[in-house]
């Protein structure tokens, strides 16, 4: 099906601070797609927060896939996030990725071009460590009291129209959490819909890994812009809010260590089906 796609424009909105490396890598990742998906129309607005470093040398490696380079400093992810949106086309979809992210797969379900929004599966990549673990999409049509804290929903998994895209931005208001907000009301608002296909590799490390209270309280900020009841969420979400604080203390060293175990107690689990299928 996908061979005998109408031509389709695909924006990757890619955001960076000094991440040299990480951003030559993003785009290299993206560029292997553009050869992959020959049908599809990639290009990348690049929103770089360091106007002093090298940037522009990665960014002239690609020169048919940037179609936009921002160099300006800027006050945080989201704060780049929303130059990126304001340099949006009217037509295809976009999709957010972090600089030393991999956008590795395109879903049928953007080739169909029916759905406003397209949430996939994400793949986490630990490089310190290099345990991996799929994040698959949560197939709940709105955010709840009972999924707030773990909405399973990320924006490197989350194609948008980029007709509707340039109708939001992100709320620096509410913190952190401010990609939850917007992917929270784009399911309120618009037609979605969920594909188990990863589609990006993220890597682990970034301030949405830091379980302290700042990125805790940013939840519940985002509850208040989308009319959620707080005290359901206390109560409907007891056992993410008990994970959330033992993360906190056990900091991100111990949250990796318990990371290990599971990945070394799965691993053991299926190797021991494996053998056991095998006698």
């Amino acid at each position: 099906m996908l061979n005998t796609c109408i031509p389709l424009k695909l924006n990757i909105v890619v955001v960076t601070f000094n991440m040299l490396d990480g951003l030559e890598r993003t785009l290299a990742s993206i560029n292997n797609l553009a050869k992959t998906f020959p049908y599809y129309d990639l290009k990348a607005i690049v929103v770089n927060g360091n106007p002093n470093d090298d940037g522009h040398l990665v960014v002239a490696e690609f020169p048919d896939l940037v179609s936009k380079y921002i160099a300006e400093s800027d006050r945080g992810i989201y704060d780049a996030m929303n130059k990126g949106i304001l340099h949006l086309p009217d037509d295809g979809y976009t999709i957010f990725i972090n600089s030393d992210d991999e956008l590795i797969n395109i879903p049928s379900s953007v080739c169909e071009d029916v759905y406003d929004v397209i949430f996939c599966d994400v793949l986490s990549h630990d490089l310190g460590s290099d345990l991996r673990e799929v994040f698959k999409v949560s197939n709940k049509k709105a955010l709840t009291p009972s999924n707030l804290l773990r909405p399973r929903i990320h924006h490197q998994g989350c194609f948008v129209r980029s007709s509707i895209l340039k109708n939001y931005k992100y709320d620096m208001d509410v913190g952190i959490r401010a990609d939850v907000l917007l992917m929270g009301n784009l399911l309120k608002n618009h037609s979605s819909f969920f594909q188990n296909e990863v589609v990006a590799m993220i890597t682990t490390g970034g301030k949405s890994d830091d379980y302290n209270l700042s990125n805790f309280l940013s939840f519940f900020r985002v509850s208040d812009k989308l009319e959620i009841n707080k005290v359901a969420v206390i109560l409907l979400s007891s056992s993410e809010i008990l994970k959330y604080t033992l993360k906190g203390l056990l900091g991100r060293k111990g949250v990796l260590l318990v990371r290990k175990v599971k990945f070394f107690i799965l691993n053991s689990y299926i190797w021991t089906v494996i053998k056991g299928d095998s006698t």
